[in-house]
Formats: C-alpha cells, sequence, structure tokens
C-alpha cells in the first residue's frame, strides 16, 4: 500500500495502518537514535519514544505542507535522542556526585572516631 494510504487510515485510527508505517521506517529510526546515543539499548528506547510521539501527533502531519514522512518522523528521532543525551548527562553528573558525596564521608575524621 502507498505510504500516503497508509498515513491517512492511520490518521483515521487504523492501528494496522501505523503498524505498516512503523515496519518500514523503524531500521531508519534506529540507526538515526544509535547515531547519537551509541548504545542500542538507549537507541531502542528511543526508537519507541519516537513512535509514540509520532503517534500522538499524526493528526498534525500533513503531506501537503511539502514534508516528507519519513523525515518528519527522523525529526521526532533526532530531538528524542537529543532528549535522551540531556537525560542520561543529568543521570550521570547526579550519579558522580552521589559518589563523591560517599566518598568524602567514608574518608571524614568524623566518620571514625
Amino acid at each position: 500500500m502507498e505510504e500516503l494510504s497508509l498515513i491517512r487510515l492511520a490518521q483515521e485510527g487504523d492501528t494496522l495502518a501505523f503498524r505498516s508505517l512503523f515496519d518500514e521506517n523503524k531500521q531508519q529510526v534506529f540507526s538515526i537514535a544509535f547515531h547519537y546515543l551509541k548504545n542500542a539499548e538507549d537507541a531502542e528506547d528511543v526508537l519507541q519514544d519516537t513512535f509514540i510521539k509520532a503517534y500522538h501527533s499524526l493528526h498534525k502531519y500533513s503531506p501537503e505542507k511539502g514534508v516528507n514522512f519519513g523525515c518528519w518522523l527522523n525529526r521526532i528521532c533526532v530531538n528524542a535522542s537529543i532528549d535522551a543525551l540531556r537525560r542520561n548527562k543529568v543521570r550521570e553528573a547526579h550519579s558522580l556526585d552521589t559518589e563523591e558525596v560517599v566518598d568524602v564521608r567514608a574518608n571524614s575524621p568524623r566518620s571514625n572516631p
């Protein structure tokens, strides 16, 4: 089935049409996410996040505006990948801060009277 027809059907709520769009685009989306994140598990999370966001925003997509569906989907993936990188940095920074506090307390003269 032609991509435009699948998009129209998916916009009308046809989950099988959306599944077909997923199947056609999942490898490209995963590749983009992996390029940014360098980790298959994180790329899988972004893949899932991308398609959830696309599903909820599908009603906003309009091929008449001249934007290819794959490009629209890839932009969602890039944004989701950048968000994941930011979350990972915050998580790593928080983790390092926690370790430093633990190490400082363990070496404190008060910890061993």
